[in-house]
Order: C-alpha cells, then structure tokens, then sequence
C-alpha cells in the first residue's frame, strides 16, 4: 500500500481531491450541455415558422343520414 494512504491525515487529502475532480468535471459537463442546448435554442429561434396548416378536404355528410336518423344506410 502506497505510503499516502498509511497516514489517515494524507488519505483525507486524497480523497478530497478525488472528490473535487469528479465534482468539477461534472459541473464542467452541465456547463458544456448548457451551451450546447442554448445553441440549439438560438437556432430554433431562427428558423423561420412552418407555414400554417389549411385543410383541403372538407368533411360532407351522406344523404342517408340526412335523411334518416343516421343508423341505418341504405
């Protein structure tokens, strides 16, 4: 066993820099994910907007159901 981790004073040490490194790599990473989805966001907002949607097909009834109650088509 390496010498450092003998004295529990030492292996503190370590282990709070371990601890560090893996903190701010992780907040190094939301930042880096933060940029990323903020890019994508900017280039969401330049696009410009789909056109809006008419319908083409008009929906018509059937002359048997005008004429009858609806339930029975002849």
């Amino acid at each position: 066993m390496p010498a450092v981790l003998d004295n529990p004073a030492l292996a503190m040490y370590v282990a709070a820099a371990v601890a560090l490194v893996v903190l701010a790599g992780f907040f190094w990473y939301l930042w880096s994910l933060d940029r990323s989805v903020a890019e994508l966001r900017q280039k969401l907002d330049e696009r410009p907007a789909p056109p809006t949607a008419t319908p083409t097909l008009v929906p018509q009834r059937r002359m048997a159901q005008e004429q009858g109650d609806g339930n029975n088509i002849r």
